[in-house]
């Protein structure tokens, strides 16, 4: 993780500890590294104390906003439910028009 993104992270955003801070830190990390979804959770990860809270808001983001495809293979292998999840997310998807 850049130096930047672990000050910014640490002495601005928090610890992750709190609900607003661990989004905070995740959005942060989001959008730091809007167009590789790896350095987003990766700098997520490495920011300090909850780090498992705020890189999966940081992933939860980043593959929303990239896609699944930029999330590498042998971490889609590894999530528990993958496909199911992905069926969900596709009816959630569908219905975008009518909410």
């Amino acid at each position: 993780m850049n130096s930047c993104a672990s000050r910014v992270t640490g002495s601005l955003l928090g610890t992750g500890k709190a609900a607003e801070r661990a989004l905070a830190i995740g959005l942060f990390c989001a959008l730091r590294h809007e167009d590789n979804f790896t350095d987003a959770v990766h700098t997520a990860a490495n920011h300090g104390e909850d780090s498992s809270v705020t890189a999966s808001v940081a992933g939860q983001i980043a593959e929303a906003s990239l896609g699944r495809g930029d999330v590498p293979g042998e971490w889609v292998r590894l999530f528990e439910l993958s496909e199911t999840i992905g069926e969900y997310g596709m009816r959630i998807w569908s219905l975008r028009g009518i909410l």
